[in-house]
């Protein structure tokens, strides 16, 4: 996968590791099998979908937006993610909150973890062709989650029609 990443998603994705006390010795003996997944994906539209719960909106996650590069190709708004984390982080951060896990193996390790895969989505996946699209879930309601949705996918799909009459 590595000889698919630019040198600058390459780096950004290293320097998120790093940051998030990730511990490069252990990812290499790590075994495989428990790389990140997506949600799901809309093909026709080149789009990975994530509905993003409470445990998604970490103090972690913020430092993750933080040092993704200026031209990160995402299809969703990072202020809007960082305003959603500053609400939602005091809930977040106790998920979880000692759970070590093989590459941070620290207590918290699971929500770096956690942050790391989801950067890792972020910026990969551009890479296979694919923009992600993240639906904020923090109240873990599945209703008001599906309406997120349809609301993002009605504006996207607003956009593309502006862009091809212009």
């Amino acid at each position: 996968m590595a000889d698919r990443l630019d040198a600058a998603r390459d780096a950004a994705l290293r320097s998120i590791y790093l940051a998030l006390g990730g511990d490069e010795t252990l990812l290499v003996r790590k075994r495989s099998g428990s790389d990140p997944r997506l949600d799901f994906v809309l093909a026709e539209h080149a789009l990975a979908i994530e509905v993003d719960e409470i445990q998604h909106f970490t103090s972690e996650r913020l430092r993750t937006l933080d040092l993704y590069p200026p031209a990160a190709e995402v299809c969703f708004d990072t202020g809007a993610y960082r305003t959603l984390i500053g609400r939602w982080c005091t809930t977040a951060d106790r998920y979880r909150a000692a759970k070590p896990t093989v590459d941070f193996p620290f207590a918290g390790g699971r929500r770096a973890q956690r942050a790391y895969f989801d950067a890792f989505r972020d910026l990969v996946a551009p890479s296979f062709g694919l923009r992600v699209m993240r639906i904020p879930a923090p109240e873990c309601d599945g209703r008001l989650a599906f309406e997120r949705f349809t609301a993002a996918m009605s504006e996207l799909e607003a956009r593309a029609r502006n862009r091809s009459s212009s």
